[in-house]
């Protein structure tokens, strides 16, 4: 038998903080076992666990985000300029795991902003950044947070 987290560990530094232990028998390596798969699959796991939550972020600005699918993300503005707002849209995104708990989020909105957001789930913090349609640059840092929903 092998243990992989340290053949994770000592192959890719994305991982090196993978915590999780993986083994796999000298019969699975043999028999044509798909190690990329095998792996492709675990990182799916930590993508799984934010499609269908909701989350709140401030970062001036309050919104919602509700990330549906790895390709589907519906926002709702509470917030802006310190007035209440009620605008949602619902945009087509390009999710990436960073690494696990840390992802970047790509979309274009309506109105022809471009965003591209990290969102870090294990210290609740979120970077921002955006391309407004008259070509001006803009970004930010605030938090994110799980929104609990009740049972």
């Amino acid at each position: 038998m092998y243990n992989c987290s340290k053949l994770l560990t000592s192959n890719s530094g994305v991982l090196r903080n993978y915590r999780s232990p993986i083994t796999i028998t000298g019969h699975q390596l043999n028999s044509g076992f798909n190690f990329v798969a095998f792996l492709f699959h675990r990182l799916t796991i930590h993508i799984m666990k934010i499609i269908g939550k909701k989350f709140a972020v401030d970062f001036g600005a309050k919104a919602v985000l509700e990330i549906q699918s790895k390709t589907s993300l519906t926002f709702t503005t509470t917030e802006k300029d310190g007035k209440k707002a009620n605008e949602t849209e619902t945009v087509e995104i390009e999710l990436t795991e960073i690494r696990p708990k840390i992802f970047m989020l790509t979309w274009k909105e309506k109105n022809g902003n471009t965003v591209t957001q990290i969102q870090d789930h294990k210290k609740e913090l979120v970077y921002m950044n955006w391309t407004l349609p008259d070509g001006k640059f803009v970004h930010a840092k605030g938090t994110i947070k799980p929104v609990l929903t009740k049972i």
